[in-house]
């Protein structure tokens, strides 16, 4: 009975230890990565709240969800720098976010209004 125990563990110990398991995370945190479908989703959702805030005259939250807006940014920048060969995060910054961003900041709305029409 002991023979057949430490033969057990044995082959528990050695089925435990796999060469390949930093592979293995590797795959696993590529998986976890968000997908850039879902990273431009809520980049919409933050670009509508600016929006509502700015309708509402509400500096401080338009400006907080800029604040967001541009980490969401930063984010697509870490997990998907190219998208189809076009650097994505680098056109949404100078395309989209700067403009909104300068737009909130004058508390004005319909400069802001402006900002998101058309994108300058």
């Amino acid at each position: 009975m002991r023979l057949y125990l430490l033969v057990a563990m044995a082959f528990m110990s050695f089925s435990c230890t796999n060469p390949q398991t930093g592979v293995r995370v590797e795959m696993a945190e590529e998986g976890l990565k968000p997908g850039l479908h879902s990273l431009m989703h809520e980049m919409a959702v933050r670009h509508a709240k600016i929006w509502f805030a700015g309708q509402a005259e509400n500096w401080e939250l338009a400006d907080y969800e800029v604040h967001e807006l541009e980490e969401l940014v930063e984010l697509i920048q870490a997990a998907h720098p190219e998208y189809d060969g076009m650097p994505i995060a680098d056109l949404l910054r100078s395309m989209l976010v700067n403009s909104i961003e300068a737009g909130v900041r004058s508390g004005n709305w319909s400069r802001s209004h402006l900002a998101f029409e058309l994108g300058s």
